[in-house]
């Protein structure tokens, strides 16, 4: 009877494989995207990883530190810092929570860090955009003073005649007026020699 129910019970987890689910379906896991944690939840996770991933060397550090207190201070006659029966309870305990401490310490400080180069970059690039907005402003306002001594500018041909600088026509060209500069009869051409 306790073999037949055994036997029963191996059919049934192995037959459970033979017919898998033979849909069209993926069952590939959609990636994460960039927003789907909020960044506390990511600087918390962050902050266990590095803790965590640290407590083992930490450990072994200040088991050594301990240690070498104990042989230098003469409480212990040899130095093997991987022999645990030397070590009681409270000793142990301290070590224990000791290690804790530092690896929270240098989980910390990772997190102080990044905030603060987090809030480097968020400041560097509002400078950025504000100079580049200052830029873009500065360069339309130039750009009007340009226009505005443009339309005042004249140039005098060799005929006496005046021409108007225009921007916006291609370079070389200029557009005549019809008008001529009155020349006085005391006028004066005075040559510069460089």
């Amino acid at each position: 009877m306790k073999k037949s129910l055994l036997l029963l019970l191996l059919i049934s987890l192995f037959s459970q494989n033979l017919f898998a689910d033979t849909s069209s379906t993926s069952t590939t896991p959609k990636a994460y995207d960039d927003d789907e944690f909020p960044q506390a939840l990511l600087d918390l996770r962050r902050f266990e990883i590095i803790t965590l991933g640290s407590m083992p060397f930490v450990m072994l550090d200040t088991t050594l530190a301990f240690s070498a207190y104990k042989y230098a201070s003469g409480k212990s006659t040899s130095f093997n810092f991987l022999n645990s029966s030397s070590y009681d309870k409270d000793e142990t305990k301290k070590i224990i929570l000791t290690s804790l401490g530092i690896s929270a310490s240098i989980g910390l400080t990772d997190f102080i860090v990044r905030l603060v180069k987090r809030s480097n970059a968020n400041k560097a690039s509002r400078n950025l955009y504000n100079e580049n907005l200052n830029i873009y402003e500065n360069n339309l306002l130039d750009q009007e003073i340009l226009e505005e001594e443009a339309e005042s500018l004249q140039i005098i041909d060799s005929r006496g005649k005046a021409s108007d600088i225009n921007p916006q026509l291609e370079a070389g060209e200029s557009k005549e007026i019809d008008t001529e500069i009155p020349q006085s009869e005391n006028s004066e051409i005075i040559e510069v020699v460089e």
